[in-house]
């Protein structure tokens, strides 16, 4: 007869091979959430990834949730919901707002926060999607994003890290800033990264440092570090990075949202 504990961690990785893959890189992003939750928030989660589909682990979530706990879905889940009517650009832009008010001092992900900017464009969006219902709608409507310091966003600096690159605001946006508006997402605001993107941390002398979520005297990695802490902790359900070598893919890893 196999020891209980062997019997156990075997009836968990045969449950674990039959949970649809969606699933799993769901409860990834809830294990890092759950750093940041009480545990009757974790409760809530947790209930939702028993869930045997998308639309199922929507609609638990939404029924006994307000919108302080909209920042716990993933781009995903809050898309179906936007287009369900069970919730509105508005008042998820309000949850992630509220939500960094809450952690980012204990983090430091972002450079520059967008909140009346990001407000009107998802009321926007909101009327959009009213006006549009039936027709074909852009894919991101009211999705709040978040973009990487470097990346330039119109009337934000991108300053590397640098002080000799402050108070440049840019004039207009870069294409990928600009394709993502043209696909209905929300901006709301630019995160952290390391002096010229250069190493595996996210730490500068205009913005300082970036916090691991799990551990405050750790790195979150680089050069996209602010992203991968910003979704880690429920902050932004969708970050734009870039990558040469490794500088989404270790933060990532490190913050728990690979």
């Amino acid at each position: 007869q196999q020891p209980l504990r062997t019997q156990i961690r075997g009836r968990v990785h045969r449950a674990h091979r039959r949970i649809p893959q969606r699933l799993i890189s769901q409860a990834a992003r809830a294990r890092t959430v759950a750093h940041w939750c009480s545990r009757a928030d974790w409760r809530l989660v947790w209930r939702g990834f028993q869930m045997r589909s998308a639309a199922g682990l929507v609609a638990d979530i939404l029924a006994t949730m307000n919108d302080t706990q909209l920042y716990q879905m993933d781009a995903t889940a809050l898309l179906a919901a936007l287009g369900s009517g069970q919730t509105c650009s508005v008042e998820v832009v309000k949850a992630l707002i509220a939500r960094r008010h809450q952690v980012d001092g204990k983090v430091g992900s972002f450079t520059a926060q967008l909140d009346e900017h990001a407000l009107r464009e998802a009321a926007q969006a909101d009327a959009a999607r009213q006006s549009g219902r039936g027709s074909t709608l852009p894919p991101l409507l009211g999705l709040p994003i978040t973009i990487k310091d470097n990346i330039d966003v119109t009337g934000t600096d991108s300053t590397l890290g640098l002080r000799s690159r402050t108070n440049q605001p840019a004039t207009t946006d870069a294409v990928t800033v600009a394709e993502l508006r043209r696909a209905g997402a929300v901006i709301l605001g630019k995160t952290n990264v390391p002096q010229l993107l250069l190493v595996q941390e996210s730490d500068n002398a205009v913005y300082g440092v970036t916090k691991n979520p799990w551990h405050s005297g750790r790195s979150p990695g680089g050069s996209s570090g602010g992203e991968g802490a910003a979704i880690a902790t429920g902050q932004s359900p969708l970050g734009i990075g870039s990558d040469i070598g490794g500088s989404i893919r270790i933060p990532a890893h490190f913050c728990g949202v690979a």
